[in-house]
């Protein structure tokens, strides 16, 4: 009875030191997940020792399966969760930074188009003032010329409708589909003609 008692306790001692070193296979082996995968995994190895039903096959098998998710790891770079975290934010600061640079490009493209009709707007008026100025000097240089008569220039804007196989730019002053050409028309009247 006593060398049954002793072979039992044995037996049980050596089941204990089994169980205390998968029980440190699966801390170091929860230690590189930590390493490899951040501390998200933390609540899976939890699960893992709680459950005191897993046979030995099943634990070989998922060994296996978390040497070759860590083999994978490695080979796409992974080596740690705080290289995949760090390289987010540079990812995440990136993209910030260009969306406020697309942000600035829009409203540089705003003022731009803004000074453009200003330009436009000034060169419209100043060159209505200019054919003022000059229409009445013809006139008075004409009749001076022609001993009599008038003279004058008045500014044209034609719609035209661009043909299909122009190639060249449609100029600003378009709108739908028709485009403004400017020009001066000079009208004159000989003395005693018309």
């Amino acid at each position: 009875l006593y060398d049954s008692l002793v072979s039992k306790q044995d037996m049980i001692l050596f089941r204990m030191g089994e169980i205390s070193k998968r029980k440190n296979k699966l801390d170091e082996e929860k230690q590189e997940a930590l390493v490899l995968i951040g501390h998200e995994s933390v609540g899976i190895s939890d699960e893992f020792t709680h459950d005191d039903n897993w046979s030995d096959a099943l634990q070989e098998n998922l060994r296996r399966q978390i040497e070759r998710i860590k083999i994978k790891i490695e080979d796409i770079g992974g080596g740690g969760g705080s290289d995949i975290l760090l390289e987010y934010e540079e990812k995440v600061q990136r993209d910030q930074f260009l969306a406020n640079e697309l942000i600035d490009l829009e409203n540089a493209i705003n003022e731009l188009r803004s000074l453009i009709q200003d330009l436009r707007d000034t060169i419209d008026r100043e060159f209505k003032i200019g054919v003022e100025k000059i229409n009445k000097q013809f006139n008075e240089f004409f009749s001076l010329m022609f001993g009599g008569g008038g003279a004058f220039l008045s500014i044209v804007v034609e719609h035209k409708r661009p043909s299909k196989d122009e190639d060249e730019e449609i100029p600003t002053g378009e709108v739908g589909d028709f485009q403004f050409e400017r020009g001066i028309e000079i009208n004159v009247s000989l003395p005693h003609k018309k």
